[in-house]
């Protein structure tokens, strides 16, 4: 029927259901508020009270005063003026109280209250906008300040104190450069560290890139070492070092304790899956003759050392299966050793 009437009329644009067309109002009303809730579940803007009044407050405006339809606003058609906009309000002068109540004052109740609410509501308003103004002056400034620093960023592109033998930094710890392939390119591809913590054991090839120029010549800060000697006893484990500056560090069994020291059957290390701690026995026949397993094995005798107490770093825990214990291997780390990387052999 209805594509019947059209046609007689001579439209040419019909309806062919039921449902009728859209209602642009109800779809704008409901895409303000779809915005409103997106501001506050995904972008979490929204984190009190205070901005969610602020977000309905400009949603309110958004759809009634700025939103144009058929060429008017809703608060247009409905007020039959335009909307004061907030550039209008500042730049009004605020009235004074006294002047405020003698204007009111004449007014009737019920027009006295709904006066005081909507001055209420834009002073909270006004003063919502001078915290957020300045929170943006805050964030443009800080971000102007990166943008400045960044500019003054030294160029690495120079490689300054990154020449084969200077004492580089990789991963915040200090190395020394003592090597670089290939040799007749600059920048190379791959360095050779050494660590001067420990030079004999934590020694690597890295990437040129993860190699970064020392600032400032340091010595690296160490851990204060634990008072192992007055507590140390018979079948602990004990880590002592090659010298009193840990160049390098060993692990041993306490078989004996003396006045100026102990006395340790060498604990040798392997990697496969786990570094694993086993002792050394030597050979009664051939003293060269080392081997490395957890009991003794007949004809052999336990390789042991006399270690100074000077030289003492700390006492661990070996588990059943040979291996360091969590405790144990932090604290190592703490101390500028990974133990995991050395070789003790």
């Amino acid at each position: 029927m209805t594509k019947y009437k059209s046609g007689a009329r001579g439209g040419i644009k019909h309806i062919n259901n039921a449902l009728g067309s859209h209602s642009r109002q109800v779809e704008r009303s409901i895409a303000v508020i779809r915005k409103v809730i997106l501001q506050a579940e995904k972008y979490a803007d929204m984190t009190c009270s205070r901005d969610f009044e602020v977000f309905i407050a400009a949603a309110q405006i958004e759809a009634n005063q700025l939103a144009v339809a058929d060429g008017s606003t809703v608060f247009e058609r409905t007020r039959g003026c335009k909307a004061i906009s907030s550039k209008d309000l500042i730049s009004i002068r605020s009235m004074p109280d006294d002047q405020y109540a003698l204007a009111v004052k004449s007014m009737k109740v019920s027009e006295q209250h709904m006066i005081n609410l909507l001055r209420d509501r834009c002073g909270a308003l006004m003063a919502e906008r001078r915290i957020q103004q300045e929170k943006r002056a805050e964030f443009n400034y800080s971000t102007a300040l990166n943008s400045e620093a960044r500019k003054n960023v030294h160029d690495m592109s120079l490689y300054e104190g990154m020449a084969v033998g200077d004492v580089v930094s990789y991963k915040g710890d200090c190395y020394t450069l003592e090597s670089a392939e290939p040799a007749d390119q600059w920048p190379p591809a791959r360095v050779f560290l050494r660590s001067k913590l420990s030079p004999d054991c934590n020694k690597k090839w890295v990437s040129w890139a993860a190699v970064r120029p020392l600032s400032i010549e340091r010595e690296p800060l160490l851990l204060p070492r634990k008072e192992v000697a007055s507590t140390l006893k018979i079948g602990d484990v004990l880590v002592y070092s090659g010298d009193i500056d840990v160049a390098s560090v060993f692990l041993g069994r306490v078989t004996a304790v003396t006045s100026d020291g102990a006395t340790v059957h060498r604990l040798a290390a392997a990697a496969v899956k786990l570094v694993t701690f086993l002792p050394e026995w030597k050979s009664i026949v051939d003293g060269d003759d080392v081997i490395r397993r957890a009991d003794q094995k007949p004809g052999y005798i336990p390789v042991l050392l006399d270690v100074l107490s000077e030289h003492f770093v700390t006492s661990v825990v070996i588990r059943k299966n040979h291996t360091l214990d969590n405790d144990s291997k932090k604290y190592l780390e703490a101390l500028g050793l990974t133990v995991d990387l050395f070789s003790h052999s």
